[in-house]
Formats: structure tokens, sequence, C-alpha cells
């Protein structure tokens, strides 16, 4: 069994690696370009953990949802909820004898869940030390979500083997049903006690939905939440010992459901930034949104930040939603260049006081930049280029602005950004993009050199006249790649599947010739 569980792996394994060659190409490409590949220090790593307090999340994430400051990491990594229904179905089926899948999932998931509590828990260091890339991986909360799958894997494989058509299951069932709704009546007790005890007069408790969430602290949340899960397990209840008409399973698949919509919409306020508006406005708003990338205004980078878009759930992906270039990012692998640029606070500053594209003004040496003092507001166009690259500009060094110089843009995507320039002599153009991997600049049509300024922007000497200036994101590599692993897995693909079909075939005749008789030199099956 042990060697045909590696067999099946081992194939899963391979395929896999074949629909992934695009992946690992995107890799080996940019890892010269980021840092992060090379790994961070454990307290980077294990930022944001779900932290064991979280773990009251399995019966009231609107609690941490509420109070998230009292669980010590981030909104999105306080919640393993995954239903209280579902909770108390896979505690009964951890209960029964479990089958070889169900032991697996159970350790998958228990071990994912240890490594999440990030500096909580020993695993989370060891994966560090021992496992290959995982000095490159951020917020250990995330493997919670390997845990609730497993957990439900679980869940599902035990009611399959244990049917709650059986007595002796069903007993078992109604054990652990109360002994679950004992615990939360106490817990649900423990928490109304709470509120009194820290009200200042309990003769003046408000007992509204909206004040317990907001007046009394983690138990109110808590109280809700959990008096929400006696409703449903005594509906569970219901459903399984008295209910004689309707089918057990659909009972609880509705139960299930109902008891997702309504928890979920109790914690949306809080985990998706709508409580101060309705979510119809925002798509209202979206669809309101140019399609397509509209062409960059008169505005500086520096100006489109997050205050100038209406809505607060934008924030941190305003200017995704807004399809315009920003200062603004939230995103994990920076280009080392761009981490170098922001921690040059001043040069980064002055870089977005100005357009898309811009013209500098004077050109100097990046040797000398410890040396020059920047001032954000008034030195804008100086722009920093490579020391070896700095002699090929002797006649451009200082390049003022000329009245009748113009880049208007043509065409704009993130893939593609074109400008018409108009220059009455030759200069250094500067696009605020990282000059990574791929980038390529077209004048007139044709590829010209560019080079990396300022840490990380793309630069470009243009002669005077008036020019088509195109900047292209290219990887053709990478595509053709793609294309051939997916090409790659169809074709593996069809022949396993006419192989496991041929050999059903083969099984079946050879069956036939097993059942069938020789009789009177006739063959009667």
């Amino acid at each position: 069994e042990v060697f045909a569980i590696i067999k099946v792996n081992l194939i899963a394994v391979f395929f896999l690696g074949i629909l992934c060659f695009g992946i690992f190409l995107s890799i080996k490409q940019v890892s010269p370009f980021i840092d992060r590949y090379n790994g961070m220090s454990y307290e980077m790593s294990a930022y944001n953990p779900f932290t064991p307090a979280c773990l009251i999340s399995l019966i009231s994430p609107l609690t941490p949802a509420v109070f998230p400051d009292v669980f010590s990491t981030d909104l999105s990594m306080n919640n393993l909820y995954f239903g209280i229904i579902l909770l108390v179905l896979f505690i009964y089926g951890i209960t029964r004898p479990l089958s070889h899948n169900s032991t697996v999932f159970l350790v998958v998931g228990i071990v994912a869940l240890l490594i999440a509590f990030g500096s909580y828990f020993f695993l989370h260091r060891l994966a560090y030390e021992v496992l290959p890339l995982f000095k490159t991986f951020r917020h250990p909360g995330n493997l919670r979500l390997f845990t609730i799958l497993s957990f439900l894997l679980v869940t599902g494989i035990q009611m399959t083997h244990c049917e709650l058509t059986d007595k002796k299951n069903l007993i078992r069932f109604k054990h652990v049903l109360w002994i679950i709704i004992a615990l939360i009546f106490l817990s649900a007790l423990f928490s109304a006690l709470m509120i009194f005890r820290n009200s200042t007069d309990s003769t003046q408790v408000n007992l509204s939905f909206l004040s317990l969430k907001r007046d009394y602290g983690l138990y109110g949340p808590l109280l809700v939440q959990l008096m929400l899960a006696l409703v449903f397990l005594f509906l569970v209840y219901l459903s399984v010992f008295v209910n004689k008409k309707i089918p057990v399973l659909v009972c609880i698949l509705v139960l299930v459901t109902a008891e997702m919509l309504i928890f979920t919409q109790m914690n949306a306020s809080y985990t998706v930034y709508y409580a101060h508006s309705n979510p119809v406005d925002l798509q209202r708003h979206m669809r309101s949104q140019p399609r397509g990338f509209p062409l960059p205004d008169h505005h500086t980078v520096a100006e489109n930040t997050e205050s100038s878009i209406a809505y607060r759930q934008f924030v941190e992906n305003s200017n995704t939603y807004a399809k315009t270039v920003s200062v603004e990012k939230c995103y994990p692998y920076f280009p080392d260049g761009y981490r170098k640029l922001m921690r040059d606070t001043a040069l980064a500053l002055a870089s977005c006081n100005n357009n898309l594209i811009y013209r500098a003004e004077e050109i100097i040496p990046a040797g000398k930049r410890g040396t020059i003092d920047v001032n954000p507001a008034s030195d804008s166009k100086i722009v920093f280029v490579d020391d070896t690259v700095y002699d090929q500009f002797d006649d451009l060094q200082n390049t003022p602005h000329i009245t009748g110089d113009t880049v208007i843009f043509t065409r704009f995507s993130p893939f593609l950004i074109e400008a018409m320039v108009q220059s009455a002599t030759s200069g250094l153009y500067v696009l605020l993009q990282n000059n990574f991997f791929g980038w390529k600049v077209y004048i007139d049509d044709k590829e010209t050199d560019h080079f990396t300024v300022n840490h990380t922007l793309i630069g470009t000497i243009l002669a005077p006249g008036k020019h088509l200036l195109r900047y292209e994101f290219r990887n053709p590599c990478y595509v053709r790649t793609t294309l051939f692993s997916f090409a790659l897995f169809i074709i593996l693909l069809y022949f396993l599947m006419a192989l496991s079909i041929s050999c059903l075939l083969y099984t079946s005749d050879a069956a036939d010739e097993e059942d069938s008789v020789d009789l009177g030199g006739r063959r009667i099956i």
C-alpha cells in the first residue's frame, strides 16, 4: 500500500511538474532581479502567523474579525472557521476508526496548523531551516488553508465510511453532538456573565447585535455567534433524530449552507471593508470605469494616490482599480532596484514628482549619489546613471526643458506604453517602470538600447525631432514554454486515459473467458 501511494504521488508530481514548466522558467528569469529568492530572515518569514489565540475562530470567526489587534496577526490570517456543523461532523468522524486516507489528511492538517503558528511553535522554524525555498515565504498563517481543506476531506471520508444510518454510528454522533452543545452553552453562559460583570450597570446592558459587537470587548461577538451556533446545532439534532420525512443529508446540506451565508455576512463588513458603503454602489462604480486602460493624464505619479479614489474599499489596490500608475504598491516580490529606490527616499519622491515619461535635465553618475543632496520638490528632473554608462552622455549632462518639448501618450496598458515625443535637442527620457527582464524599447519602430537609471527605472536616449517612443514587455520564451507544457500535459493525459481504458477492456475480456464453460464443443457463458 505504501508503494502504491508513493507511485500515485510520483505520477501526480510528474504531471504537476509538466504543467509548471512556465513557472519554473519565470522563477529562473526573475531570480537575478529579486533578492528575496535568496531567502529572508526568520523574523520576516514568521511575519503574520496564525496565532494559537486565533483558534477561537473555529467557533466564532467574528471575534478576531472585530478585534484583530488582540490576536497579534493580520486580519486576513486570523480565521480558521469552516462551519460549526462541519466541525461537529469532523469531531464525530475522528472518533470512529480512521481509514488510511483519513489518517494521512488528518496528519497533514495538523502539521499545516502547527507550522501556521509560526514562531509560536517549533515546526515553523524547523521548516525554515530544512525545507528548500521555505525561506522565501512569508505569512505562515496562509498554511491554515491546508488545515481547513485537510479537515474537510477527513470529514467527507469518515462520513462516507461511518454513515449515520448505522445505529452505533448514530449513537456516537448523538453523544458528540450533545457534548459540543454543552461546551458551547457553557462558553456562551461564561461570555454573558463576563459582559454583565464588566458592565458599569448590569441593569442597563444593551443586548442588541450592534451593541454586543461594539461595546463589550471580545465577549460580545463571541456571545452572538455562540448563540447562533447553538441554534444551528439544535436544528441538526432535530433533523437527525426527530425528523422522519426529509433525508438527513438534505437537511444537513441546507443547514450548512444557511450557516455559511449568515456567518459570512456577519464578518463581511470587517473583512472586505464595506461597513460604510453598499456593495451595489461599489459594483456600480466599477462598471462606470472605462474598459481597458485610459491614457495617462497630466497628473504626476505622486498625485495618483489612494486619496484620489472615492471608496475606502480599494485601499492598497486603488490604482489597480482606477488603472492609473502610482507609487502605491501591494505585492510581495519587489525587484532589488525598486527596494533601493524606495530606501533612497528623497530620490524616490523626486522621481514620482514627474509624469509617467519625463525628460532628465541633469545627469549625474551613480557613484556621486552619496555626496549630492536631492530636494524632491526642486530636483525632480535629476537622474543618476551607472558610472560606466555616464561617459556616453558628455553632451547631455545638462539638458534643460525647452518650451515646445512634449510627451503625448497614444497607447497604454500594463505591457505596452506608447507616446509621441517632440524634442528640440537630444535628451535622456525616463519611464517610471522597473527595468525588468522582458522590457524592450523602440524608437520609430526600431529597437534601441536602454539602461537603468535611479536604481531601477528605464532610461532611453532620444535624438532631436519628433519620434514614436514605445515600451513593450515581451517574454516569448515563457509563452512558448507554457504552451508546450500544456500541450504535453494533454497528450500524456490522453495516452494515460487510453491505456486505462484498454486495461479495463482487457480485464473484462479475461473475466468473460474465465466465466465461460465448454459444453459439447460449444462455449456457454
